[in-house]
């Protein structure tokens, strides 16, 4: 009877770190500087990556660079999206992910319509 209280201890025990394993595992970061720069698209006007901060023009939030299976993406602590053929920032909205065309050097980044109309594309305006 007592060899069954440990393997059920140890069955618990191990069901609990793979628990824990799983929640600890985060998106691994990248540094924020990665995507620095302006972007623009002919419809919504400019945006603005600078230090961890991501700008429209009138008001700006915070945001970090993470990888994950597709690649990397800015993920802002608000949701930026097109609403009204316009740049639209909703700190009441859960933020989606703005998508990079590359890790590196990103030539563009794609925003999402919040009429689930087709995203948007905002091409690199400043050259590195």
């Amino acid at each position: 009877m007592a060899t069954g209280k440990w393997v059920s201890t140890a069955l618990v025990l191990g069901a609990v770190a793979a628990w824990i394993s799983i929640f600890s595992t985060v998106e691994p970061r990248l540094p924020a500087a990665r995507a620095d720069g302006s972007f623009y698209n002919p419809c919504c006007g400019f945006l603005t990556l600078r230090g961890g901060n991501l700008r429209d023009g009138n008001e700006a939030v915070s945001y970090v660079i993470e990888r994950d299976k597709v690649g990397a993406y800015v993920l802002p602590n608000a949701l930026v999206s097109v609403a009204s053929k316009r740049l639209d920032i909703d700190r009441s909205a859960y933020p989606l992910k703005l998508r990079l065309d590359r890790e590196r050097d990103p030539s563009s980044i794609e925003v999402m319509d919040r009429s689930n109309g087709p995203a948007y594309i905002f091409a690199r305006r400043d050259v590195r």
